[in-house]
């Protein structure tokens, strides 16, 4: 597998186990859509990025090609996508996020068109990291850091905030 990406800056260093055949700029899209079997969508959704995949970025994509969201519905274009699906025109999606959610926790699929019904989309509901384990594991760090600031000692998984 070849594996490309397209960054707002294409020369900012990558984690070192992260191995790329290729890193464009945002003008890069496109080539990156036409030459592409599957694209995974992993941005932060902002203005900017609201709408990235409409359709005309859908139509650039090879027509058996994947379109994997796993970062925040409203990147997609809904209605663009249901198109591209029920037309055949793109080869299938996976859909981990959603352009709408309940504000009650009741009804609702997310959705307005019937992702569900198409035979090449796969629906997961973007709570994989929601097991018994995980948060097991997070009261410990927490209580951990709590041990260290205490006896002043450096805390891990500090996350700070960035543009």
């Amino acid at each position: 597998m070849r594996a490309r990406a397209v960054r707002r800056d294409p020369r900012a260093a990558l984690p070192s186990d992260v191995r790329l055949d290729r890193v464009d700029g945002e003008d890069g899209l496109d080539d990156l859509l036409a030459g592409s079997d599957v694209v995974v969508l992993t941005v932060p959704l902002s203005a900017a990025t609201t709408g990235l995949i409409g359709a005309a970025q859908l139509a650039r994509m090879r027509p058996h090609a994947l379109l994997i969201n796993v970062a925040r519905g409203p990147l997609v274009d809904e209605d663009a996508l249901f198109d591209a699906l029920s037309g055949r025109r793109t080869g299938g999606a996976g859909l981990d996020v959603w352009w709408s959610h309940p504000k009650d926790g009741s009804g609702g699929r997310g959705c307005t068109h019937p992702f569900h019904t198409l035979d090449h989309v796969v629906m997961t509901p973007h709570h994989s990291g929601h097991t018994r384990e995980t948060f097991v594991n997070r009261a410990r760090e927490i209580a951990d850091n709590i041990g260290r600031l205490t006896k002043g000692e450096p805390l891990t998984n500090v996350v700070r905030g960035g543009s």
